[in-house]
C-alpha cells in the first residue's frame, strides 16, 4: 500500500526565476460557444477524445512549479511516477495544443492553467526576443540533457554543459514551437503584444543563424540571453542527421505559419534558407524519399510535416513533392509500417517492435495536410489510422495501469517526481511505445509527453479538417462524429456503413468522401434526403449529392462487411479482424494494456449515447 507521503514526492513550491519576471499579464480570452444535447452513435468522436487529452495536458503538470510539465510517466513503479527533467521544455507543445483542444472540445477543465501558461510565455521572453527556459529554481534542469554540445554565452565564449553559471537557456526548436503558441494566442485575442513578440523572435533567430551559400542552419548549441558566437569556429560547424534535424528542421513549419498568417516577410526568407538546409544538406533522405542515417521515424516525419507547412504556405512545389515522396515511402513495409492500422515503428526498421505515438500523429497530419492542399487525396489514410492505432494509443482507462503497479514493491519518490494519482491525471495521454496489440510495449517507460503534445495537435487537425465549408458547398472529408457551425455529422461506422448529415444552413452543394474500403463508382451505395432517394455523382473519391436545405437529414449508406487481414508489426504477425477499415479484434490478443478489444462493433444494433455537442464561436485557421 502506497502512503500519501510516498506518493506525493515534491511538495515545496519552486522559486523559478524567469527571463522577464515583471512582464505584464494579459487576461486569457474566454472560450465561448454553443452547447446542446444530442444522441449520437458510440463511435470514434474527435471532440470527445480532445476533451480527454485536455485532462492529460493539464493533469500531467506540477502546480508547485507554475504547472510545468512532468515529461515522463514510468509505469513499472509503485507508485507510478511522473518525472521532471531536461525534456520538460516539450511543454511548448502543450501550450500550443491546449487552446486548440479547448476550441475543439469545449473542455473547461482547470482553466487556470491557461492563464498560468500565457503569463509564463511572456515572462520567459528574454530582452533579445527569444523564449528562455529558466534554470534557477528548477533543480532537475540538467537531468537527461541531450541535443547540445555547448552553450553560446553573451560574452562570445563557449560554455560547457552543464554550466552552473548559466541562468537561462534556449535553442531554435523551442522557439519554433513557441512561435506556434504565440500565433495561437494572437489568433484568439488579436492583441498586438503577441504579434510584436512573434516578429522579435523571428528577427533574433535571423541574427543567430549561420549562413552558407543559399541556405542557413543553427549549430549544436544552446544560447543564453544575448548570446553571440563566431560562425567560423569549429563549434559552429554544420550538424547533419538527427542532430541537425532536432535543432533546425522543425523551424520551417512555424516560420511558414508566421508568413501565411501575418505576412511577415523575414519569416519567409529565413524559412526558405532553413528548408534548403533540411532537404539538401542534412543527409537524411534518399532520392525516393527513403529514410537515411539513424532512420528515427518521428524525426523524419516531423521534419517532413514542417517542410510541408512551409512549402504549401509559400507555394514551393519542389518541396511539396519532396514531402510527398517521403510520406509514400514511410507507409511501406520497408519502413516497418503496417498501413492497414497506422502502426509506424519508432525506428524505420521492419523488426522494430513498437510505435511512438509521435510518428502516428505525424503521418495523420501529413495525410490531412496533403489532402487539404490538393496534393494527393489521403483522407482515407488519416481516417483509417485515426480509427485504429492512433485511437488505441490514447490512454482511456487508467485501471489497468494502477493494477499492474499494485503488484510491485513500493519505491521512494525522488525530488523530481510525483506519484500522486498519476494514471488518472494522465488519462487522455498517448503511448510512448505501443506494440501491435499492447499499449505498453517491452522497453517502453509508458508515456513520454512529446508524444502527447504531438498527438494532441493531431487531434485538433483531425477536428479542423473533418469538414469544410466554402462557396456555399459543404464537404465531409472524414466520416467521424462531428459538430460544426454548418452541420452535424453522425457516423455509425463501423457498426454499419451509415453516415447522417444534418445541415444548419442551406448548402448549394454537399459532398461526402467515400471510406477507404469503398472503391470509386462502387454499386450498392444508398443516398437519401429526408427519406427521398437521390442518385449521387462520383467525382474522384467524393460523392456529390447536390443542394440540401437546413434541417434536412441526409443519410448515406456505404456497403460494409467483415474481413481478415494479416499484418506484421515488429517481428510478429497478427491476424486482424476488420469491419470496414476498423480493427475489431487482433490475434494474438494483448496482455497488459491490451489493444483492439472492440468486438462490440460487430453487434447488429449500434450503441447510442447522449452527449453535449459544442460548437465554438472561434474559427482558428491554424
Amino acid at each position: 500500500m502506497t502512503t500519501p507521503a510516498q506518493a506525493q514526492g515534491r511538495s515545496a513550491k519552486s522559486r523559478i526565476v524567469y527571463a522577464s519576471p515583471d512582464a505584464q499579464s494579459i487576461g486569457v480570452k474566454p472560450y465561448a460557444g454553443t452547447r446542446y444535447r444530442d444522441t449520437v452513435p458510440d463511435t470514434y468522436d474527435i471532440a470527445e477524445r480532445a476533451a480527454l487529452a485536455v485532462n492529460a495536458l493539464v493533469g500531467s503538470t506540477d502546480p508547485q512549479a507554475d504547472h510545468e510539465l512532468y515529461w515522463k510517466v514510468i509505469f513499472a513503479r509503485n507508485p507510478i511516477v511522473m518525472t521532471h527533467d531536461w525534456n520538460d521544455w516539450c511543454q511548448a507543445k502543450f501550450m500550443e495544443a491546449l487552446p486548440l483542444l479547448r476550441v475543439a472540445s469545449g473542455s473547461t477543465q482547470e482553466l487556470q492553467v491557461d492563464q498560468v501558461w500565457q503569463d509564463l510565455a511572456l515572462r520567459s521572453l528574454g530582452p533579445d526576443g527569444l523564449f528562455y527556459v529558466p534554470l534557477q529554481g528548477r533543480p532537475w534542469a540538467w537531468v537527461s540533457r541531450c541535443w547540445a554540445e555547448g552553450a553560446a554565452r553573451a560574452d562570445g565564449t563557449l560554455g560547457l554543459l552543464p554550466d552552473t553559471g548559466i541562468q537561462q537557456i534556449t535553442h531554435p526548436y523551442l522557439n519554433g514551437r513557441m512561435l506556434g503558441t504565440l500565433l495561437v494566442y494572437w489568433l484568439r485575442d488579436g492583441n498586438p503584444v503577441w504579434l510584436r513578440a512573434i516578429q522579435r523572435m523571428v528577427d533574433r533567430l535571423i541574427e543567430l543563424a549561420v549562413y552558407r551559400d543559399d541556405f542557413a542552419y543553427y549549430p549544436a548549441l544552446v544560447y543564453e540571453p544575448g548570446a553571440r558566437y563566431d560562425t567560423e569556429a569549429p563549434s559552429a560547424r554544420m550538424p547533419v542527421h538527427i542532430m541537425g534535424g532536432e535543432i533546425n528542421a522543425r523551424l520551417p513549419e512555424s516560420l511558414g505559419r508566421v508568413w501565411r498568417l501575418t505576412g511577415y516577410e523575414p519569416a519567409r526568407i529565413l524559412g526558405e534558407r532553413i528548408a534548403r538546409y533540411v532537404m539538401h544538406h542534412m543527409e537524411y533522405w534518399g532520392a525516393d524519399g527513403e529514410f537515411l542515417a539513424e532512420r528515427h521515424f518521428h524525426a523524419h516525419t516531423i521534419y517532413l510535416l514542417s517542410l510541408l507547412e512551409f512549402a504549401t504556405a509559400t507555394g514551393d512545389r519542389d518541396a511539396v513533392e519532396f514531402v510527398r515522396r517521403g510520406y509514400e515511402w514511410a507507409k511501406t513495409t520497408a519502413a516497418g509500417s503496417a498501413d492497414v492500422v497506422g502502426f509506424f515503428p519508432e525506428v524505420a526498421n521492419a523488426e522494430w517492435p513498437s510505435a511512438e505515438s509521435c510518428e502516428i500523429a505525424d503521418m495523420i497530419c501529413l495525410a490531412l495536410r496533403l489532402s487539404a492542399a490538393g496534393v494527393s487525396d489521403r483522407w482515407g489514410d488519416a481516417e483509417r489510422w485515426a480509427r485504429n492505432h492512433f485511437s488505441e494509443a490514447q490512454l482511456t482507462d487508467p485501471s489497468w495501469v494502477n493494477a499492474q503497479a499494485a503488484n510491485r514493491p513500493v519505491t521512494a519518490v525522488a525530488f523530481n517526481e510525483s506519484g500522486e494519482r498519476v494514471a488518472e491525471r494522465n488519462t487522455g495521454a498517448f503511448a510512448q511505445g505501443s506494440s501491435g496489440n499492447e499499449f505498453w510495449a517491452k522497453g517502453s517507460d509508458g508515456i513520454v509527453h512529446c508524444c502527447t503534445g504531438n498527438a494532441a495537435r493531431a487531434l485538433y487537425e483531425l477536428w479542423h479538417h473533418a469538414v469544410a465549408f466554402g462557396g456555399g458547398a459543404f464537404s465531409v472529408n472524414l466520416l467521424l462524429n462531428h459538430a460544426s457551425r454548418w452541420a452535424d455529422v453522425r457516423s455509425f461506422i463501423p457498426y454499419s456503413g451509415r453516415v447522417e448529415i444534418v445541415p444548419k444552413l442551406d448548402f448549394e452543394g454537399l459532398r461526402v468522401h467515400a471510406p477507404s474500403w469503398v472503391a470509386p463508382a462502387t454499386q450498392g451505395i444508398s443516398v437519401s434526403v429526408d427519406g427521398i432517394f437521390r442518385i449521387p455523382v462520383w467525382k474522384d473519391r467524393f460523392l456529390s449529392l447536390g443542394g440540401v436545405a437546413a434541417g434536412q437529414t441526409v443519410r448515406v449508406d456505404f456497403p460494409i462487411s467483415n474481413r481478415s487481414e494479416i499484418a506484421t508489426m515488429g517481428t510478429k504477425r497478427y491476424t486482424l479482424d476488420l469491419r470496414g477499415d476498423t480493427v475489431v479484434r487482433i490475434d494474438p490478443p494483448g496482455g497488459t494494456g491490451a489493444l483492439y478489444q472492440r468486438e462490440y462493433f460487430t453487434a447488429g444494433q449500434p450503441r447510442m449515447k447522449e452527449v453535449t455537442r459544442y460548437v465554438s464561436d472561434e474559427a482558428l485557421d491554424y
